[in-house]
């Protein structure tokens, strides 16, 4: 039997892809925040929220509210930050949000540098941890990643690369994909590539570069030894993983990647050699 390469119209009720998978939500509801595409009504259909949980999971996770992410937003960061000259927590206090809200307001809009230790907040884990998921990098995060990079290289919004295919895809659909929430059909993959004049199979490799990506070392940290660590030191870390446990379904252990080590060791005021000894104490194992 022969392989046609003629894609179908509409998809047919048996290619429908399966609904968007449990875990790492915390990583898709990042990314899908600061993705100003997607609208606070898109956000909470997405994900099956209400306002009341929205709006917990955005404390929760640290993210600024949606208007400091607006230019209008942005304009008064840069004002109170450069014109101004306020500290980060004194433009917190100002605008009434949270020192790492505000922090990664200004990163957002580039005010200010990653590891800029003028934008610290003294309790405020890097962005490093809180964002990173138990374990690596999975295919569909890995996808959504390389379709969303194609299509703004294009200078194109969803609703411009929704025009250019050929089935009836939503809006929403085509967001969960590339927030790799949601299962990509070999079939929908490759109607994407053809939209974005990309060839599937360098979609492929990179997507496996992306995966595969060596390095140095990973800890798979055990939260429930992070809680249970009661050292004045890591405080930061025991706030942290107490944040984590409280939510409904969460993991007990995250895989922490050795890059995060120096700027955690600066939140914690202690040496990286120090720092790494300690959290070798909190983990199943150290992936070399």
């Amino acid at each position: 039997m022969t392989t046609d390469a003629v894609l179908p119209d509409r998809v047919s009720a048996s290619d429908v892809e399966p609904k968007p998978k449990e875990g790492d939500i915390r990583a898709a509801f990042t990314e899908a925040w600061f993705d100003l595409e997607l609208s606070i009504v898109e956000i909470k259909e997405l994900f099956g929220f209400g306002d009341t949980s929205m709006y917990r999971h955005v404390f929760v996770f640290g993210l600024p509210k949606r208007p400091l992410l607006q230019p209008a937003g942005k304009r008064k960061l840069r004002q109170l930050l450069c014109k101004d000259e306020k500290t980060v927590a004194e433009i917190a206090e100002v605008l009434g949000h949270r020192k790492i809200a505000v922090t990664r307001a200004l990163r957002f809009h580039g005010l200010l540098p990653e590891g800029d230790q003028a934008g610290s907040d003294g309790g405020a884990l890097p962005d490093s941890m809180t964002a990173f998921t138990d374990g690596s990098m999975t295919v569909e995060q890995a996808l959504g990643r390389e379709l969303r990079d194609l299509r703004q290289r294009r200078g194109w919004t969803r609703k411009m690369l929704l025009a250019h295919m050929e089935s009836d895809v939503s809006l929403q659909t085509l967001a969960t994909y590339e927030l790799g929430t949601r299962k990509c059909s070999v079939t929908r993959l490759f109607e994407l590539c053809l939209a974005l004049d990309a060839r599937p199979v360098d979609v492929i490799a990179a997507v496996q570069g992306r995966v595969l990506v060596d390095d140095p070392w990973r800890i798979s940290l055990d939260l429930r030894e992070v809680v249970a660590d009661l050292r004045p030191e890591l405080t930061p870390l025991h706030r942290w993983a107490e944040n984590i446990l409280s939510q409904k379904d969460a993991p007990d252990h995250f895989m922490l990647e050795g890059s995060a080590l120096p700027q955690l060791a600066n939140l914690c005021g202690i040496p990286v050699d120090d720092l790494e000894s300690m959290l070798r104490t909190m983990s199943t194992h150290l992936a070399l």
